[in-house]
């Protein structure tokens, strides 16, 4: 099996396309969802509320990672963001801007 070596190129090129296409998955099943949500059914075998149940299990593992990759990532910008601050607090702080005359 011959394989074929992949440049960088190729490779931003396939995450492009990827995230191109979940992020049209994403969006063309919420709008399906949000069109046909006050459908008329028609009983127990009715296509729209398939449709709408494919729909929704192709949202929920994305949704479901989505809120645990911020659950992961909102705490480590706070704790980058306090320590920021608190480091821009200390650089403040010179000699100059405690007035501290300094004689030989």
């Amino acid at each position: 099996m011959m394989r074929i070596p992949m440049t960088s190129g190729v490779r931003k090129l396939a995450a492009g396309l990827l995230s191109l296409v979940l992020v049209l998955v994403v969006l063309l099943s919420a709008y399906c969802i949000a069109v046909e949500s006050d459908h008329d059914c028609e009983g127990e075998e009715c296509a729209v509320c398939e449709c709408i149940r494919q729909c929704k299990s192709a949202l929920h593992p994305i949704c479901n990672g989505a809120v645990m990759l911020l659950a992961a990532i909102i705490p480590a910008i706070c704790l980058l963001l306090r320590a920021r601050i608190e480091v821009c607090g200390i650089l403040r702080d010179t000699p100059i801007s405690r007035k501290v005359r300094l004689n030989d």
